[in-house]
């Protein structure tokens, strides 16, 4: 399932016009574990965690950026207390 998931992200990072991951890899690993591999999880906490990364103007989504995005997404909240 985890396999499947990374590669649902890669095509929706190649949707966009991403053809090259922008995860590093511990972001991925948070991204994929707190989204146990549910696609509307990845999206909705993906995308937050892309808007955290351009605040910042950074080109490489962060760990702390998904931390950040789960700040936002309070029905995502328990899963983060579960670390």
């Amino acid at each position: 399932m985890k396999e499947e998931a990374a590669d649902y992200v890669q095509r929706r990072l190649a949707e966009i016009g991403l053809h090259e991951n922008v995860f590093d890899p511990e972001a991925q690993e948070l991204l994929l574990r707190i989204a146990g591999g549910i696609p509307r999880t990845i999206n909705h906490l993906g995308q937050r965690a892309f808007e955290e990364a351009a605040r910042e103007r950074s080109r490489t989504i962060s760990r702390e950026h998904i931390q950040k995005a789960l700040d936002q997404l309070p029905w995502l909240g328990r899963l983060r207390e579960e670390e």
